[in-house]
């Protein structure tokens, strides 16, 4: 369904998402902080387990954003700011306390 249909369609909860992207919740699913607060032990678990070498991991546009906030300690509004579309994958770097995101995009 396009943008466009889901706001003719779904005015009501557009418009709550639009008013807290980050709390909305839709029906049958789960809000960015619902993520968060899913993602963050896994978070943890990684840096326990995988202290140094490299990590890949594949997921769709929310989860990235919230794995790469995580991460990087990103502020919600520079979390929504990620663009990703099926051709884009973010490369976390983390050498000690540096931290930089990079993007490979695909053809």
């Amino acid at each position: 369904m396009r943008w466009e249909d889901l706001h003719r369609h779904f005015a009501e909860p557009m418009q709550r998402r639009a008013e807290n992207r980050y709390e909305f919740r839709p029906p049958g699913g789960e809000s960015y902080s619902d993520v968060e607060d899913r993602a963050r032990p896994f978070i943890e678990a990684l840096r326990q387990t995988h202290p140094r070498g490299s990590i890949a991991m594949v997921a769709h546009a929310m989860i990235n954003r919230v794995l790469v906030r995580l991460l990087l300690g990103m502020s919600r509004d520079e979390m929504f700011e990620l663009q990703q579309d099926g051709r884009r994958i973010y490369q976390v770097c983390i050498r000690g306390e540096q931290r930089r995101l990079e993007f490979i995009d695909a053809l």
